[in-house]
């Protein structure tokens, strides 16, 4: 790849693992990614390190008021 391509690349994997990119955008992306071996690489190695922190991220639960509390909290103050 040629130098000043790889940091959009990897830009472009990051926002499409953020889910930045609107369904066009990602189909693009990924033809594009297909004719690149080195940023095929650096897409799979993204999605392998994404994978294991969402496996291994512990998330608990939240009450449902606190969900309802600040949703108010926001139409209050937007008001």
């Amino acid at each position: 790849m040629e130098n000043g391509l790889f940091p959009e690349l990897v830009q472009k994997i990051s926002r499409y693992f953020d889910r930045e990119m609107n369904a066009q955008d990602e189909q693009e992306f990924l033809k594009e990614i297909e004719g690149h071996p080195a940023g095929h690489s650096a897409f799979i190695k993204e999605k392998a390190i994404r994978e294991k922190l969402k496996a291994k991220v512990y998330r608990p639960a939240q009450p449902t008021y606190l969900a309802s509390r600040i949703i108010g909290k926001i139409k209050k103050d937007s008001a």
